[in-house]
């Protein structure tokens, strides 16, 4: 990636307790009709608090004038982080998730499937980061915002020794998301189809330490 690393010194920040309900915020608007949009801001509030807590997390936000306009989230160690989800944050996470359960009782299994029992993917094992989330407000898409935010997560991730990204996105109707990693020199590792029947992308990056 050939982002210039003034601008992702200066357009970027690491992730506080503060920013984090500007995040939920924004991560509903660009995630609308999404999985964990639908389990509502309470428990993207209770998710991405947890990340930021956690010893392997990384959270950045890229900022204009003050303003936080999108973020990138992820783990250094993806296995810990959602054990360490379970652990620390079950009981607020199973109370937020009430009335979305309430609403689609059938989302209750893909929930425990999801987040409760998170399986270890094959492509978690060794020094290999996750990206969770990343993105911008919908009406700054466009401007290479997003192309910042990536080189800085992976920056963040080098720093750290992990000389692998990996991440999972869904194959169809998202062409300008593939696209998008496909363009930043992510690769195509495999393809697979989930529980509900999405068929989903998982790239991988490999960094030059």
């Amino acid at each position: 990636m050939n982002t210039n690393n003034a601008l992702i010194q200066r357009d970027i920040k690491e992730l506080n307790k503060n920013d984090v309900k500007r995040i939920v915020y924004i991560h509903l608007q660009s995630f609308k009709g999404f999985f964990l949009s639908f389990l509502g801001p309470s428990f993207l509030y209770n998710y991405y608090s947890c990340l930021l807590e956690s010893e392997s997390g990384i959270g950045l936000v890229f900022c204009k004038d003050d303003q936080i306009l999108g973020f990138a989230c992820g783990t250094t160690r993806p296995s810990d982080f959602y054990s360490e989800l379970i652990r620390k944050k079950w009981l607020p996470l199973a109370i937020s998730s009430i009335p979305a359960c309430i609403r689609r009782p059938s989302i209750s299994m893909r929930l425990a499937r999801e987040v409760f029992s998170r399986p270890l993917k094959a492509g978690y094992a060794g020094k290999q980061a996750a990206l969770l989330s990343i993105c911008v407000l919908p009406e700054w898409e466009g401007n290479g915002f997003g192309k910042i935010l990536l080189a800085g997560f992976i920056n963040k991730i080098a720093g750290a020794g992990i000389d692998t990204l990996s991440l999972s996105t869904d194959q169809d109707s998202n062409d300008k998301v593939n696209k998008f990693y496909q363009n930043n020199g992510f690769t195509l590792a495999c393809t697979y189809v989930t529980s509900e029947g999405r068929l989903m992308n998982e790239y991988v990056i490999h960094i030059n330490l």
